[in-house]
């Protein structure tokens, strides 16, 4: 019951503001959560945020372009509201707004400007829209029964599969309006401005999505994608339909937070493109972006494309395009301009950051001169090794060596270190580590399962075998140094082969058949590092 009329609110944060008075005041971003019975009337915000039941609250004449209003953690019903009183929006500005999972019943739009707003997982039955302007808005699956839409500007307005049962809709403009698989009376829909056919005409199975079902029963994939909207210029809007053996599955990444369609469950591809069809059907479709991807099936290439085409037409209710359509070799010269594009600047991108990778390493020799000089023992090998790898590493692999004794197995030669280090928390985990002359650097478990402390640079498995054979003096401080240099330009490779052969070395020695003796390392050897 606190009041903050004509507060100015930028970026402020309400967890709970129950039956408080926010008229007149202004902001920046605000938030809102828990506000029960609050009063909004003419408030001014931009890009605000409400997360709440909104029963029995008043946003009369308010200012709310773009704002979120949201029931998804109250709509859960772990609490309930207390008023009986639908939320008023009358004569608000609500253009662009979003409102997801509201379930508010008599809710009161009167005169309200909803152009190009969004109901996502709405249900607002009972809800008054008289005089509202709701141009271009997306009301999807959206249950409006017993709703009032009187002299309501629905012009472009997307209601397909919207249930519209028992509203009124006397006067209201539906000029370009989706109502593809909406629940109205028809006879009474006919009779208002801009309905035609092509407002309602819903997509058939016909033979093409009856073969396309067919294909996907013992296909292990067909992936479809296509582009819809009008050719302003723009690539349209992306669908997406992933079809198995068993289901099939309809994404719109562009409207994931806009556009709710209402769930099919486990249904064929052309259940799924028949709801595309309703849901985007008043958009021409742009055959020119088709796309498909198929695994074992029995149809593929240009006869499976021509087929889906065939499909799409049947669920769009739209017209097959000439196979020569200019508009086709058109958009593949575009993408193959974009993809060349984009080839160029990752090889840009490549460049310098391998020039950026060789200035690192002549800087990080520069200070291991000034600060080390030559490396030619175990300590310069250490204080070099602080610079070039990430100093948590390095404390990683002394802290092991300094905790218990190893057994490295190893194999030293002019070209490679190699060996394996045990694991000291799992008795049955060992890992077979590898770097070489060339700065290739790899480990991984017995499974072949890559280390997954190779983030950029050597493991601890891998600093665990290189100093434990530095400090033995079987590797060579200054050889060893300069391999490790070389790893900073390099991604770390997992070479299978070679790394099998190192653990068919260790499980020969370990049974006794070969004679590989590892190099013993002693705790207290590791005390002063």
């Amino acid at each position: 019951s606190c009041s903050f009329v004509g507060a100015k609110l930028d970026k402020t944060q309400f967890v709970e503001a129950i039956d408080c008075d926010f008229s007149n005041s202004t902001g920046d971003s605000p938030s809102f959560e828990k506000v029960d019975g609050s009063r909004f009337a003419k408030a001014k915000y931009h890009n605000a945020t409400f997360c709440s039941h909104f029963q029995g609250c008043d946003f009369t004449e308010a200012d709310l372009d773009h704002a979120s209003f949201s029931e998804s953690f109250w709509g859960a019903r772990m609490t309930s509201s207390n008023y009986s009183e639908g939320p008023c929006f009358a004569k608000a500005s609500l253009r662009g707004c979003k409102f997801y999972c509201l379930h508010d019943v008599n809710a009161s739009f009167c005169d309200a400007d909803l152009s190009s707003a969004s109901f996502n997982s709405c249900s607002l039955d009972g809800s008054q829209f008289q005089n509202a302007n709701a141009r271009d808005a997306l009301l999807v699956a959206t249950s409006l029964r017993k709703a009032d839409f009187t002299n309501a500007s629905l012009q472009g307005a997307n209601l397909a599969e919207a249930d519209l049962s028992d509203a009124l809709i006397d006067g209201a403009d539906f000029t370009e309006a989706n109502l593809r698989g909406a629940k109205v009376d028809a006879t009474l829909l006919a009779k208002q401005k801009g309905v035609s056919l092509q407002s309602t005409v819903c997509g058939t199975v016909g033979p093409a999505l009856k073969e396309l079902d067919a294909i996907c029963n013992s296909a292990n994939l067909v992936q479809i994608t296509f582009h819809v909207g009008r050719d302003d210029g723009s690539e349209g809007l992306e669908i997406q339909i992933r079809a198995y053996s068993t289901s099939a599955h309809l994404f719109v990444p562009a409207t994931a937070n806009t556009v709710s369609p209402t769930p099919l469950g486990l249904v064929r591809l052309s259940s799924e493109m028949l709801q595309a069809g309703r849901v985007f059907g008043h958009l021409p479709v742009r055959f020119e972006t088709l796309h498909v991807k198929s695994v074992k099936a029995s149809k593929s290439g240009k006869a499976l494309h021509e087929l889906t085409t065939r499909g799409i037409a049947e669920a769009f209710a739209q017209l097959v395009p000439n196979i020569d359509d200019p508009a086709a070799a058109a958009f593949r010269k575009k993408q193959q301009e974009k993809a060349r594009i984009e080839r160029e600047r990752r090889e840009q991108l490549r460049v310098e950051a391998e020039t950026q990778k060789k200035k690192a390493t002549q800087q990080i020799a520069k200070k291991i001169e000034k600060a080390v000089g030559q490396v030619s023992d175990v300590a310069t090998f250490l204080k070099a090794l602080e610079l070039r790898i990430e100093k948590p590493k390095i404390d990683k692999a002394t802290k092991m060596l300094k905790a218990s004794s190893f057994k490295l197995f190893n194999n030293v030669t002019e070209e490679q270190v190699s060996g394996i280090v045990k694991s000291q928390t799992d008795a049955e985990l060992v890992y077979a580590c590898c770097v070489t002359q060339d700065g290739q650097y790899m480990c991984c478990t017995q499974n072949l399962n890559v280390c997954g402390g190779l983030r950029g640079s050597l493991c601890k498995h891998l600093l665990v075998l290189i100093i434990g054979l530095v400090q033995s003096g079987e590797l060579d401080p200054k050889t060893i140094d300069q391999w490790i240099a070389k790893t900073s330009s390099r991604k770390s490779e997992l070479d299978k082969e070679k790394m099998t052969e190192v653990y068919l070395k260790y499980k020969g020695a370990e049974a006794g058949e070969l004679d590989w003796r590892p190099t013993e390392t002693l705790p207290e050897d590791y005390y002063t590092l």
